[in-house]
């Protein structure tokens, strides 16, 4: 049964009330009154969007042969006595019909032929949950043209990710009868928010009937604005970019204030989190998403209230890194292409079947609720990392980038809307490396094709505002001295083409994504949120420091770079055992050159602890070799 719908308003050309009681007058007087009626249905057969071919009939035309045919009617309801030359103009308007009823049956042969395999019969060019009714979703678009089809019917289907066809058996959400005199339809369909069967995630396709089976006619679209129905809007904008990697080691202390940091990243890995706990203090916690309870382990979460309530206490704003490990509660989160893997990292998410669609809908509004004030705020949202290194970061089979990019934008889109409909003032990125044009073939991705595979499949179905998390590290990752790369330099330019991009010419970056391809559905440009840097101290902490600086005023300047989070804290013992001392102090907690100059540099005399730093780099002044300066 179609659902029923009270908030359906259909648009219909406003007829003054003379009009309409002169049209209902003519439907009972007279022949000529009856051919004109044939007329204008032919017209509007013959052309259902407006265009006359070669034959002129207005409105003003149209009232003279009713007239005409009724003049008496006329006279005595409006007073207004028609001359002879009118009713003549209005006769010889008829005359020039003459055919038109042979026509009228040939327009049914003329019908768009929608039993091929192509979908570009109609476009959805709208697509949201009403602001005047947050229970339902509208569904707006244009036709092509008039579908052969078994009725005059369209039909709303709302799919699951992972469908490309209508299921057997399926039942529309809405349907809608074409006008002949307007291409546009509107439908709409109940959002059945958090129920088991909620359209949050679905994408919606408008369907005709042909032979007794539903034929989608045009591309697919999902809900483009799930921040309608947001309860918080809540944004923690920092004083500056200067953000950092947090140690949870070090949080409680006062280490954070003293460098004056105002951004800080932390890593979620849900495999961490789902699941049940056996801690006698940390209950499990439940949570019931979809139809459907989910169980977080109460420890581990505990852990991260920790972490994102200091963040908040201390006024920094909060990034989080959503992670897909090994999970042995809920290991339908990984998608299947990607559970041969055991050496991975981490995993592609799951937008293939229900049970991932599902799990990835529950933990994403999970995590979105608690953290959106009550056990901090987390401003930034980052779906996964480093995507285009599918091998080592996000893993998948072996495919092309396009399929593997549209995999991971199934996945991007859940998260999207889970956490846009708890905080509607949240950002969301995708993530790359420094990989950008190398084209190896090595089953890794260039950045470049997976950032514009991701925009086109985003664009295709519903543009969002979507952001950019960006790592730029050096090249080589060992050489802190990014705008000294020797024999390297080939691989970091200042063309579009560039191999790979480092702090030395992110710029291309910031760039490419302000091209008019990309803009956001409102018109701006996309942030771009240099979401991990680092730079070693192996090869001095004076090259590290001056790094550091020239990163920061890079990003400081670019206006299209948000933030600027640098690795790490302290050093890591893993990462120094690949020549990566990239922490602002030695492991036993020693600070080193780069502590000092990184704390101020935000502040008022900055440039008093970086100018050391201009004599490293070959510069006579930061403005010569900063871009925006």
């Amino acid at each position: 049964m179609n659902e029923p719908n009270k908030k359906r308003v259909k648009k219909r050309k406003k007829i003054d009330r003379q009009a309409r009681i002169r049209h209902l007058k003519m439907i009972k007087i007279g022949a000529v009154a009856a051919v004109l009626i044939l007329i204008i249905s032919v017209i509007a057969i013959l052309n259902p969007f407006g265009h006359r071919d070669g034959i002129s009939i207005d409105k003003e035309d149209i009232e003279s042969a009713q007239q005409q045919g009724a003049s008496e009617e006329v006279e005595e309801e409006t007073g207004y006595k028609l001359s002879e030359a009118e009713k003549n103009a209005a006769m010889q308007r008829i005359a020039a019909t003459d055919g038109l009823e042979q026509a009228w049956e040939d327009s049914w042969l003329k019908k768009i032929d929608i039993s091929g395999d192509t979908c570009d019969y109609l476009t959805i060019d709208n697509c949201e949950i009403m602001s005047d009714d947050h229970s339902m979703v509208k569904v707006e678009g244009v036709l092509e043209g008039i579908p052969d089809s078994d009725s005059e019917d369209l039909y709303l289907f709302a799919l699951n990710t992972y469908e490309n066809s209508i299921p057997e058996g399926a039942e529309p959400a809405d349907t809608y009868r074409i006008e002949k005199t307007d291409p546009r339809f509107e439908m709409h369909a109940n959002l059945n928010h958090k129920q088991a069967n909620t359209r949050l995630f679905k994408k919606f396709v408008v369907a005709a009937k042909v032979s007794g089976r539903y034929q989608i006619l045009g591309t697919s679209r999902y809900i483009t604005n799930p921040e309608e129905i947001a309860k918080v809007n809540a944004y923690k904008t920092p004083a500056s970019v200067k953000g950092l990697i947090v140690d949870p080691n070090r949080i409680h202390g006062s280490e954070l204030e003293d460098l004056g940091v105002k951004q800080g990243a932390y890593n979620i890995p849900l495999g961490y989190i789902m699941g049940g706990t056996s801690s006698a203090n940390k209950a499990t916690i439940y949570y019931d998403y979809g139809g459907k309870t989910y169980a977080f382990n109460g420890q581990a979460v505990a852990e991260f209230d920790i972490i994102f309530g200091l963040l908040q206490k201390k006024g920094i704003q909060a990034t989080a890194v959503i992670l897909n490990n090994s999970n042995g509660a809920y290991p339908e989160l990984i998608h299947p292409n990607a559970r041969s893997a055991s050496q991975s990292w981490y995993y592609m998410f799951n937008g293939s079947d229900a049970a991932g669609v599902n799990a990835m809908a529950a933990a994403a509004t999970f995590l979105a609720e608690r953290y959106s004030g009550a056990h901090g705020m987390i401003s930034n949202w980052i779906i996964a990392n480093e995507i285009n290194a599918t091998k080592e970061w996000n893993h998948y089979a072996n495919v092309d980038h396009y399929t593997y990019t549209d995999e991971y934008a199934k996945g991007f889109r859940v998260f999207y809307n889970a956490i846009k409909s708890v905080n509607g003032s949240a950002k969301v990125y995708m993530p790359l490396d420094q990989t950008w044009n190398r084209n190896l073939n090595n089953g890794d991705h260039d950045g470049r094709d997976v950032l514009d595979d991701f925009n086109n499949i985003i664009k295709s179905k519903g543009n969002i505002d979507w952001d950019l998390a960006f790592h730029s590290y050096p090249v080589p990752l060992t050489n802190a001295a990014f705008w000294n790369t020797g024999s390297f330099a080939k691989y970091t330019t200042q063309s579009v083409d560039t191999p790979m991009v480092s702090m030395k010419n992110v710029n291309i970056v910031t760039d490419y994504i302000c091209t008019s391809n990309f803009l956001k559905s409102d018109g701006t440009t996309r942030d771009v949120f240099i979401s991990e840097v680092g730079f070693t101290s192996t090869s001095g902490e004076a090259t590290q420091a001056a790094a550091i600086a020239y990163a920061y005023y890079i990003c400081e300047k670019n206006p299209h770079i948000n933030g600027l989070i640098i690795n790490h804290e302290v050093d890591d013992a893993f990462q120094i055992s690949q020549g990566l001392a990239v922490g602002l102090s030695h492991a036993n907690g020693a600070r080193k050159q780069a502590y000092e100059v990184y704390k101020h540099l935000d502040m008022a005399d900055s440039q008093e602890y970086t100018k050391f730093a201009l004599d490293i780099i070959g510069a006579d002044s930061w403005s010569s070799i900063v871009k925006y300066w």
